[in-house]
């Protein structure tokens, strides 16, 4: 999933901009000025929350219902 939210937001011209943690835990996304923290380790314990403040912030950016952007984020075809 982490693979596919990445190219999601790339491809909607978000760019890292800071990691949290060392080794890195989420990474912070910015575009025009906004942030969003993206959980990358999914044994952090609050990783399902992250998730949802995630969709949460991209559904206000975007003015997007959060189910059309999972769908968005599901669908989207990345190389291994």
């Amino acid at each position: 999933m982490k693979k596919k939210i990445i190219k999601y937001l790339e491809s909607k011209g978000w760019k890292v901009c800071a990691t949290i943690g060392d080794p890195p835990v989420a990474l912070i996304y910015s575009k025009a000025g906004v942030r969003i923290v993206v959980p990358i380790k999914e044994t952090v314990v609050d990783y399902q929350a992250r998730l949802n403040d995630m969709i949460a912030k991209l559904s206000d950016v975007e003015n997007r219902k959060r189910y059309k952007i999972l769908l968005d984020i599901v669908s989207v075809k990345y190389r291994e």
